[in-house]
């Protein structure tokens, strides 16, 4: 049965979807990235992290949902928003939870205890709040320009 940890993302959960699925999902359905949410099926690969060798699937899920607001499709196009959005939100989200990546924010922990999926749940909704206001910040700064 599925065990809701964090009501922000009633998704995620060690037999929900991941942490890279549940944010692009999070972000999407709140209008962040128009995508469909059939999109999220592109980060189920992301599962457990690899291995847990590389970011939290949270950090990838919302770099996704920043290319697609401000990523660029043919060559030559202008990236550099982009850039800048993406540093921002990796600053941000390491400042916030000391790290960017899953093995290093899960620091030795089974994952698949509750005590870490709650961990994950409530780092999965910072990492939403954190793009999320960005990506408002990037709109606005291209309706300026």
């Amino acid at each position: 049965m599925h065990q809701v940890l964090n009501e922000k993302i009633p998704y995620f959960s060690d037999d929900g979807l991941s942490c890279a699925e549940s944010s692009l999902r999070w972000l999407i359905e709140n209008g962040y990235a128009d995508l469909p949410l059939d999109t999220v099926r592109i980060m189920t690969g992301l599962h457990g992290n690899m291995g847990h060798c590389a970011n939290c699937g949270a950090v990838n899920g919302c770099v996704v949902a920043l290319g697609a607001n401000f990523g660029r499709t043919e060559v030559g196009q202008e990236m550099g928003l982009l850039y800048r959005l993406v540093d921002e939100f990796m600053d941000e989200f390491e400042r916030e939870f000391g790290s960017v990546k899953c093995a290093e924010l899960c620091a030795g922990r089974d994952p698949a205890l509750m005590e870490q999926q709650r961990r994950c749940a409530d780092i999965v909704a910072g990492a939403v709040d954190i793009a999320a206001r960005l990506i408002e910040k990037g709109r606005a700064e291209q309706a300026a320009n």
